[in-house]
């Protein structure tokens, strides 16, 4: 009997391609997945420096930095990395971010995020445009830090919140995202951590 050596080798070829191509096919999603993994732990312990910052900022203080303007809940976070009220027991910077445009903003190096420190109770709130919105104010104790990313994408902090709070309920629990549904921020979304109970109550 003669066996074709041609074809044979030319089986174990294709048989030998389909089984590379297929472990290519899981090493690459395993690899998508650990990078993803890795971009929502990044993103949790920036929120986590962010509160530590806060709290080195009131240990050094003895006060929580001002509500900017007229707004209700949203702190004075470039305290945090600028001493403008020439106080002498300001020690920082204490978190290596940039000013932004407004005072209650600090921008992320060379990233499209924004960090603010807000002032909020502990209700439900959250969802997507035109949903639950966010209390304009704390008047009654419990109030919170929230240390809160703007304009992330929405699988990451869809993602954050399922790694926080195991639900995908962004309503509730120590992370709560508010969903942008149309405009130019279509697909972003800004992601609100619950930090600790803040040390200054109404």
């Amino acid at each position: 009997m003669l066996i074709k050596k041609g074809a044979m080798f030319g089986l174990d070829a294709r048989i030998a391609l389909a089984i590379f191509g297929a472990l290519s096919v899981i090493s690459g999603a395993a690899l998508y997945s650990a990078i993803q993994d890795a971009k929502v732990t990044s993103s949790i312990t920036e929120l986590e420096e962010v509160g530590k910052a806060f709290d080195a900022y009131f240990f050094d203080r003895g006060e929580m930095m001002k509500k900017d303007g007229t707004s209700k809940f949203a702190l004075n976070i470039g305290e945090l990395v600028s001493n403008t009220e020439s106080s002498l027991n300001w020690n920082g910077p204490y978190i290596s971010l940039e000013k932004g445009s407004l005072s209650t903003l600090l921008s992320i190096v060379n990233n499209p995020k924004t960090v603010s420190l807000q002032y909020r109770p502990n209700s439900s709130w959250g969802g997507a445009d035109g949903d639950t919105l966010p209390p304009a104010e704390c008047a009654a104790a419990p109030c919170f830090i929230w240390v809160t990313i703007g304009l992330a994408e929405k699988t990451l902090a869809h993602a954050i919140d399922e790694k926080v709070d195991g639900t995908g309920d962004n309503k509730t629990g120590r992370i709560r995202i508010w969903d942008y549904t149309s405009g130019v921020n279509d697909g972003k979304s800004n992601v609100y951590y619950q930090y600790s109970v803040a040390p200054v109550q109404p």
